[in-house]
């Protein structure tokens, strides 16, 4: 009777393993899913903005763009104190917004749609893939 009642707890234990293991797989997908939701709407705005801005699109310099970028001080201090994207974009948008409304800042706004449009298809990317 002893042996059976054990029995009886340990496949209760699993069972409630198997429970919390199957609530975090589906609370995970359900993040992973909101997630890609934002990212495609992000898409959709930055769409937008690339047909509000009709400037011819940047294509072959934008990688080399991004690695000069990444070695700049400003972007190294950003990544060696984790700093969050959201103050990241808080100070380029206030470093933008000390700029005078010429054709070299509306160019130079056009990059970063287009930088940050790669990362949202990058991040799109990675969030549809089923690992």
């Amino acid at each position: 009777l002893k042996q059976m009642r054990r029995r009886a707890e340990i496949m209760a234990l699993k069972r409630q393993s198997d429970v919390d293991e199957h609530i975090r797989a589906m609370a995970k997908a359900a993040e992973y899913s909101s997630l890609l939701q934002v990212v495609e709407a992000a898409e959709g705005l930055l769409s937008a903005c690339h047909t509000g801005l009709p400037l011819p699109p940047i294509t072959t310099g934008s990688a080399a763009s991004v690695e000069t970028l990444k070695t700049c001080p400003r972007f190294l201090g950003w990544e060696r104190l984790s700093t969050p994207m959201a103050e990241r974009l808080a100070e380029i948008g206030q470093f933008l917004e000390g700029l005078p409304s010429t054709a070299e800042t509306c160019a130079l706004e056009k990059g970063l749609l287009c930088v940050i449009d790669e990362e949202l298809q990058r991040l799109c990317k990675c969030l549809s893939s089923p690992s």
